[in-house]
């Protein structure tokens, strides 16, 4: 401050004139901006984009409490109420929004437009009635949701937060049995989907936004897979990583795709856990992608015994997998923003690590009673879902690390 109570001027600040103090409650003097600057009067027209402008500076404010505090990503607040009980959710990066799903009933669709602080119920757009399985989001705005039938609902963008949906009948091979793992390959421009039917593992892929998803050619060992445990589907550096837990082994089946899914490459890897511990309750986590490091990672967790967690690594691509973490946890899922690796404990803590799991700190503890919360990264930040309680939290988005060693 300089000695008349006028701010000093930050050089990036845009052109403005200071007036005299209007704000009772702070008495300072503040800048006007020019008529024919950005920060005018209606420089919104829609609600949505204001709210997130307005969450957006809230989330700045917020940090400014936690510089030299917390890691960016990692300071997570409660975000409204949810009208159902969303699980998993997508981003869409053309109109900064969220999409979550639930599965405890039929057409569990919500949307965000401010990061996850409050939610619109979409039920009412999708008109049929069916249990939601996954959810993903095209590059350009367009929505699919498979279902646990053949049907795929499909969201056509037609402006911000303007969709089409429609009901697309059989585009799948087979009904999904279990909760479905879908993406969206970008480098590719199709959709990705796998699911549990029975005893077979499917992969289905379809370009946007075509009617029917095509079925790809299996490896052998999916395509005998007999497992209980819903399989998981993540793109990053350009190719496709799916895997699932056979407990009866037990092992990861891992397999990836360097063409959008037409064709795949299987590997197993035995895990260190016992039959007895590594049971149908035993917990997969998603694979994720460290792109800062070219860095692949999934993380098995057995609840069976002694709660124990082991994190598998892959540095070219899904071809060979190393194991690099062991501890006496649970883990609901882990996901990477660059090198940070966030990861969601079955006590609903959040921990994390920068150094690749050598070493893990704890951020924050989030309040609920869901069996299994997951989580995902977006718009610079990580959102999860409680779906029991119909809770969400959102993360903010800068900081750094001030937190105690989990293990």
């Amino acid at each position: 401050m300089t000695s008349g109570g006028r701010p000093n001027d930050p050089p990036s600040f845009a052109e403005g004139t200071y007036v005299a103090p209007t704000k009772p409650w702070d008495g300072l003097a503040h800048r006007q901006a020019p008529a024919d600057r950005f920060f005018t009067p209606k420089m919104f027209t829609d609600p949505r984009a204001m709210n997130a402008f307005l969450g957006e500076a809230i989330d700045t404010s917020r940090s400014a409490v936690y510089l030299g505090g917390q890691l960016g990503a990692l300071n997570w607040q409660a975000g409204s109420p949810t009208t159902h009980n969303l699980k998993r959710g997508a981003w869409s990066p053309i109109d900064q929004a969220w999409f979550g799903i639930g599965d405890g009933g039929n057409d569990f669709l919500e949307v965000s437009y401010d990061h996850g602080r409050n939610w619109t119920d979409l039920a009412a757009s999708l008109g049929a009635g069916r249990v939601l399985t996954a959810v993903a989001v095209a590059s350009g705005g367009n929505v699919a949701v498979t279902t646990n039938t053949r049907n795929v609902y499909k969201g056509l963008r037609t402006a911000f937060g303007a969709y089409t949906w429609s009901d697309n009948a059989n585009v799948l091979s087979v009904a999904p049995s279990a909760m479905s793992s879908m993406v969206w390959d970008d480098t590719h421009g199709r959709f990705v989907v796998v699911y549990r039917s029975g005893a077979v593992g499917h992969v289905d892929y379809g370009t946007n936004p075509a009617v029917a998803f095509t079925a790809s050619v299996l490896p052998a060992a999916w395509s005998t897979y007999a497992g209980t445990k819903t399989p998981e589907i993540q793109f990053g550096g350009g190719r496709l990583i799916a895997a699932y837990l056979d407990v009866s082994v037990p092992r990861l089946n891992i397999m990836r795709s360097l063409d959008g899914g037409a064709t795949w490459t299987n590997v197993q890897k035995t895990l260190s856990g016992s039959a007895a511990n590594l049971t149908a309750q035993s917990i997969m986590t998603r694979p994720t992608y460290d792109d800062a490091n070219g860095a692949w990672y999934i993380a098995v967790s057995s609840t069976a015994g002694v709660p124990a967690t082991e994190i598998l690594k892959s540095t070219d691509g899904g071809a060979t997998w190393n194991s690099v973490y062991f501890d006496a946890l649970i883990l609901h899922d882990l996901q990477a923003f660059g090198a940070l690796l966030v990861a969601i404990t079955s006590d609903h803590r959040i921990i994390f690590s920068t150094d690749g799991t050598s070493s893990w700190y704890g951020s924050q503890l989030l309040t609920g009673t869901a069996v299994q919360m997951w989580v995902a990264f977006g718009g610079g930040g990580f959102t999860t879902w409680n779906s029991a309680d119909k809770t969400s939290f959102l993360s903010l988005r800068s900081g750094y690390p001030v937190a105690d060693v989990v293990g």
